[in-house]
């Protein structure tokens, strides 16, 4: 238990570490315009992941714990509400992105 545990902490530290120094990288090499034209849907599509996410996994496994024999209606439940989520995001995401280039448009800087 505690080995799975520390290696599970140490594979998380590891992956934040890499994502910032890859950012780091990124930003140094790329420059602040090309950059923030990088980070903008990259930032969007990790708020989407987590905002969809919104804790299913935890909760499939618990319910399957509890009760195997409804395994397949769990599943299909929590895809369900998984597409459903990625649906709405997704519409509320194009919506805000059109407005987002309207507003630089019409001024010619970001509102």
């Amino acid at each position: 238990m505690v080995n799975r545990t520390l290696f599970m902490f140490i594979t998380t530290v590891l992956k934040l570490l890499t994502n910032v120094v890859l950012l780091l990288i990124l930003a140094r090499n790329l420059g602040p315009d090309t950059f923030g034209l990088f980070i903008y849907p990259y930032t969007l599509s990790s708020l989407i992941i987590l905002i969809v996410d919104y804790g299913f996994n935890l909760q499939v496994v618990r319910n399957i714990a509890i009760d195997n024999n409804r395994f397949h209606d769990i599943i299909t439940q929590t895809l369900f509400a998984k597409i459903l989520l990625t649906v709405f995001v997704l519409i509320n995401t194009f919506i805000f992105t059109i407005i987002f280039i309207i507003s630089i448009n019409k001024s010619g800087e970001i509102i």
